[in-house]
This record gives C-alpha cells, structure tokens and sequence, in this order.
C-alpha cells in the first residue's frame, strides 16, 4: 500500500498530537496566560510559513525514510515518558516538539528533513522556556545598576536586591529582569538571522547580538529609572509608568539592532534547478503504508506505556493523612499561626499542614505540603511553587545548611533570608520523598521517578519551617537548629504514618 506524502505526514502529526497532548496543551496554556511566553502563538504559524517558502527546494527531493529517524523517535518518546513521570513539564514540551523533526526524517528521509531544518528548529521557540534565568537576570541588573550609579558619583547602598539612593530605595522585582525583552529579542533574533543572511558568521554574530544587548539595554532601563524618579523627585518613572518606559526603550532599542543588522544583508544566491523542476512536489510523492504504520506505532509506543504506569500507580496505598509532630522538650504547641505572612505557596497539594511552636521567648513556625499522587500541575516541584510569597517578600540570601542530628546523621537543608520592609525571616526548607529527605529539585525528581518506576507511588512532602530574625540573625539559625533537632525524627515519622504514629498531632 502507498500513501501519498501529506496523507502520511497527517497521520503522524494525529498520532503526535492524541498521544502527547498533555504537553501540546501546557504550551498554549501558558502561551495565552504569560506575556513572557505570549510569542509562542506565533511560532507555529511562521514555522508553516517558512516551511511553504521551501516548497520549490522540495520539489527536488525524494522522500526515502529513515530507520535512524525511527530510532530518534523512540528515544524522543522515553524521554518525554521519563519527564512525564517525573512530572519535568518543560523536559516533557521539548521532547514533543523535537518529535516533530524526528518524525519528518523517519517519514521522509535526511534530505527532506536537511530542506525544512530551520522551519522545523524554529518550532523549539514556542517551548516556554528561560524562567529559570529570572534570579540571574536581577542579581545582573542590581550589579549593573550599582556600579554605574558609582561610578558617576551617586552615593548608593546596596542589600540584596534592594538598594538606596539618597532619594529613596529601589527593588529589583521579578518584572525588572528584563527576562520578556530577552526572550522576545532572541526569538525575533534567530528569525532575522536566518531571512537576513547567509553566511553562518553573520548569523551567529547577530544572535549574539540578540542575547547581549537587551540583557545590557534592560540594565540601562534600570539605571534610567533610578536616575528619572531621583531627579525629578520621584514623580516620574514610579509606579507602572517605569514599565512603560520599559517597553519604549526597549522598542527603541531592538529597532535600533534590527536596523543596523540589515545594514549587512546578503540577498539570496540565485539557485538553478533544472534536474529538480522535473520531479512533482513532494505532496504528490508516495510513502511505504508500512513505513507510516511504523513511525505512528513508534509515536504512541511512550504515551501507552504511560497510560500503563498510570494504572499501577493508583494501585498503590494511600498516604493521604500526613500529620505535625507534637512539641517535645522545652517546646509547646502546635498551635495555629499568629504571624500569617509567611506562607508556602503549593498548587495542587492533597494536604497543606501549619503550626506554631513556641520555645523560650521564641517561636517557629512548621509548614507541610503534601503531594499524595502527584500529576501534572499538581506536584511536589514545579515553577509556580513557592516557599515564600515571592510578590509580598524579596529574598537577601539563598544558601545550604547542615545539622547534625541526635543519631549522628546530617540533615542538609536549605536556607533563604527574606525581606519586606523591616521584617526579615529565616526560612529552612527540604523535601522527603519515600524516606529518603533530599534538598535539590533534580534530586527529588530523580527519586520520584525510581518511586514511579518501581511501582511505589507518586508521594512526596516539602517540610519548611521559619522564624523572624529580630535583627539576629546567629540567634534565628540557633532557633531553627535546637526545633529541629528536636523534632525531625518524629516529623518524618509522621510523614510516613499520619496521625497513627504517638507522636504526631492528631
């Protein structure tokens, strides 16, 4: 049986669509929710039309399939079915774009796959992906704005992300990263590069370029706005007109690149085909129905196996019913939070548990968040995941700490300090996944799937307990220490047993 190439290649993207919708659908969620990643509804669209642009070159190419191209998707489908196990949203999104690809060269061979590279490359754009450079970006901006506020002689002091001038104090908040400009610039970079010129040189210069320059421009914006509301005695560039002015020289900016870059052009080489006018576009061709069943079973062999691991999970016991310890030593409690602004932020979790210790003229306190069968959007790490309200409190310091317990093991913990105008808290957090407690999200995520994989269930705790600093911040990490160290092992405990364990709070 023969298939004509487009019937064939329809099949696939059926089967790539039904079997990996999940990640197809969190793309365009945050496509329509996220200014950051609002580019990403373009992306399809231009990647068809530079696609169609190429049709002429096609014409000269013979599909011939491509074993290694099935292999490739095989290998594509184990890593979206890992991440999606994993609950590795991003890794899950770029495993299914990449499919794309790799379904073309199984379908239709190198050389079609050679013609429509940059088309199909260009598909990697609409993955959301760089939130991860955000604390980066404002750790740069603040160092960026420091040392040339110094340098033409304004007296500046600097805390972390905040800083004063002697009009007044400034925030590197999440919006000031400059995190859109940079995304958007690379994206439109990388299509200006491929349309504007030829020579691989030129290309990379430009994209280069497309990195650099906002990540400058945006400490220049920064550095603009200090100088704007200190000059003009704050009645300027406060409030949500800075973000205006953001936008506008960032336009000014990028016109500006755009504007030099094609000052360089290289117009097209002109190309004969006399050989390949004499072959029919590549939609009238015909592909094997073998090789099409082929690369649609090698699609959907991931998504089933999912399917399959999905079933044995929910067979798994329940551990719905987490618990908090009871105070031991010179603590009592829990009692219910007095001091609700420290809250842990956790979507999706099956229990949320809160208590305040008191000790000798202090206090702590405990948070838990539990995931009992985690999913998509409903798991232990996730972006969206927060120990603190990151809106309400800006964090000064992120760092590891350990504690030696009363049976000699070391628990590793991480440590933030965070900040809203006078109010500086100690935060100790880390997560439990099985009985194994773990502080990085790699980790965690490494542990959940061996869980998943060896039919263990879903289950994972993040334990974090806080207390203020009162300006001591020796004194907090003391307290912290001296809670823990009292009560980790029956906290663990009550993990894994809930309220039958004698120690926990029923």
């Amino acid at each position: 049986m023969q298939l004509k190439a487009v019937p064939s290649g329809l099949l696939a993207a059926t089967a790539l669509l039904l079997g990996y919708a999940t990640a197809f659908q969190s793309m365009a969620a945050t496509w329509w929710t996220s200014d950051t990643f609002a580019h990403g509804m373009l992306v399809f669209p231009i990647s068809a039309w530079l696609a169609w642009s190429q049709r002429e070159r096609l014409r000269g190419v013979l599909p011939s399939g491509s074993m290694a191209g099935v292999a490739l998707v095989l290998m594509l489908g184990g890593l979206w079915l890992v991440a999606r196990l994993a609950a590795i949203q991003v890794v899950q999104q770029f495993a299914v774009v990449m499919l794309v690809p790799a379904a073309v060269w199984a379908l239709f061979g190198r050389d079609v796959l050679s013609a429509m590279l940059f088309p199909l490359g260009f598909l990697l754009f609409a993955v959301p992906f760089g939130e991860a450079l955000i604390p980066h970006l404002m750790e740069f901006t603040a160092t960026f704005t420091v040392a040339a506020l110094q340098l033409i002689g304004m007296p500046v002091l600097r805390d972390g992300l905040y800083f004063s001038v002697p009009s007044g104090d400034f925030e590197v908040a999440k919006a000031c990263s400059g995190i859109r400009y940079l995304i958007a610039s690379i994206a439109l970079g990388v299509l200006f590069a491929y349309l504007t010129f030829r020579s691989t040189t030129r290309r990379l210069l430009f994209v280069a370029a497309a990195v650099i320059v906002p990540i400058i421009a945006n400490g220049l914006r920064a550095l603009g706005i200090v100088l704007l509301a200190h000059y003009s005695d704050r009645k300027l560039a406060v409030g949500v007109d800075h973000l205006i002015y953001g936008w506008l020289f960032f336009g000014i900016v990028m016109f500006a690149l755009f504007w030099v870059g094609s000052l360089f052009r290289e117009d097209d080489d002109a190309v004969a085909g006399e050989a390949a006018s004499q072959l029919p576009a590549l939609a009238a061709l015909m592909v094997p129905g073998t090789r099409v069943a082929g690369v649609v079973c090698a699609l959907l062999v991931a998504p089933l196996v999912f399917l399959g691991l999905q079933a044995a999970d929910a067979r798994v016991a329940s551990n719905a019913h987490v618990a908090m310890p009871l105070a031991g030593g010179v603590w009592q409690g829990p009692e219910p939070v007095s001091d609700d602004k420290w809250q842990t932020q956790f979507e999706g979790a099956s229990g949320s548990l809160a208590g305040e210790y008191a000790g000798d003229n202090s206090a702590v306190t405990l948070r838990i968040e539990h995931y009992d069968r985690q999913s998509q959007g409903a798991e232990l790490i996730n972006d969206l995941n927060r120990v603190y309200d990151t809106v309400y409190w800006s964090r000064l310091t992120r760092e590891s700490d350990e504690l030696t317990l009363g049976n000699g093991s070391i628990l590793f913990v991480n440590s933030e300090r965070v900040r809203h105008d006078n109010d500086t808290r100690l935060i100790w957090y880390w997560y439990r996944v099985g009985q194994t407690s773990e502080t990085g999200a790699a980790a965690v995520k490494l542990r959940e799937l061996w869980q998943r994989l060896t039919l263990r269930g879903s289950s994972a705790t993040l334990v974090a307990v806080g207390t203020p600093e009162d300006g001591d911040s020796t004194a907090a990490r003391e307290r912290l220490a001296a809670f823990v160290q009292q009560h980790v092992e029956t906290l663990h405990g009550c993990l894994a047993t809930g309220v039958t364990n004698a120690g926990c709070a029923p």
